[in-house]
């Protein structure tokens, strides 16, 4: 499946890119098979928001918000998942 991303809400000079977070390792994570899928609370069904938690391509827990959005995905944060958000997260049965 091809999936196009938006990371135009991201920028490195914000910060944005924590611990040399690269768009190809988001993308990976996106498009790993266990990536975990969750709606966020609190937001308007028709905003879509959403926070996936998946392994990537470098050997790492990502956390990414996100939200769908003309056929894409937008990417609005990113980060490194911490033991606690891992285990709430991506250890869930």
């Amino acid at each position: 499946m091809n999936v196009d991303y938006d990371f135009s809400e991201l920028h490195h000079n914000r910060g944005d890119y924590p611990d040399k977070i690269t768009q190809k390792e988001i993308r990976s994570a996106y498009e790993n098979p266990n990536c975990r899928m969750f709606d966020m609370n609190g937001y308007a069904r028709k905003e879509m928001f959403h926070l996936a938690c998946s392994y990537s391509i470098s050997k790492r827990i990502l956390m990414i918000v996100g939200k769908f959005e003309s056929g894409r995905i937008k990417v609005l944060q990113v980060k490194v998942a911490e033991e606690s958000e891992i285990e709430n997260y991506f250890c869930m049965h």
